[in-house]
């Protein structure tokens, strides 16, 4: 049990202290799983948009017509949505386990409770503490290693500008958006000087050429 802090270890101010400090942890793990959920999201998405330049993929959309494919159930795609799931479950679970409620009653011989001898305090467990570490450690290492891969190809990046991707999204021709599409340079007549453009397209598109212009 932990004691010796400046925290009442006795009354309802000591329950209420107690399970405000046990369950903070939790608090701040939510936290953190909502920011790194959005780091995840941000990268993964980078490297989708960045697919489309090498591969003919179809639009992931919430209600798909034609080939569209339907949007993820966690935003993610699954092989990293499900395993982080199971890691913000884990850390829930052994932070749950490394500090926790401590109540301890005191009762004389005659059954009477003894009041001033009862504690209410936090429990730790130093084991909870070290497969929290772990589990923590383990997760950042996962997110270390997704931000390490590159990029499929050498597609501008946009993020979540609204500009670029609207740049990207102006074919010069009528395409459908039922259908796979695929970002390179458009067909343009074989002038010299001529400014080209780059753009998503159902039809057929070419990769971009170092040095020449495109809009």
């Amino acid at each position: 049990m932990i004691t010796g802090w400046a925290i009442p270890t006795s009354g309802d101010g000591a329950l209420i202290s107690a399970i405000l400090v046990s369950n903070s942890p939790q608090l701040i793990l939510s936290v953190i799983y909502v920011f790194f959920n959005g780091l995840c999201t941000r990268m993964l998405l980078a490297r989708e948009w960045s697919s489309f330049a090498r591969h003919r993929k179809a639009l992931r959309v919430s209600s798909p017509h034609g080939e569209q494919r339907s949007t993820y159930f966690l935003q993610l795609p699954y092989r990293y949505g499900a395993p982080l799931m199971l890691y913000s479950v884990a850390l829930h679970w052994f932070v749950s386990q490394s500090i926790f409620l401590a109540k301890v009653d005191t009762w004389s011989s005659a059954g009477v409770h003894v009041q001033f001898e009862s504690v209410t305090t936090c429990g730790f467990s130093p084991l909870g503490m070290i497969l929290t570490s772990i589990v923590g450690a383990c997760l950042l290492l996962t997110g270390v290693g997704i931000g390490f891969r590159q990029l499929d190809s050498d597609m501008p990046f946009a993020g979540g500008c609204s500009a670029a991707i609207s740049a990207a999204c102006h074919p010069s021709e009528e395409i459908s958006e039922k259908l796979p599409l695929q970002w390179g340079a458009l067909p343009t007549d074989e002038t010299s000087g001529a400014v080209g453009h780059c753009s998503f397209s159902s039809g057929d598109v070419k990769k971009p050429v170092l040095g020449n212009a495109y809009a």
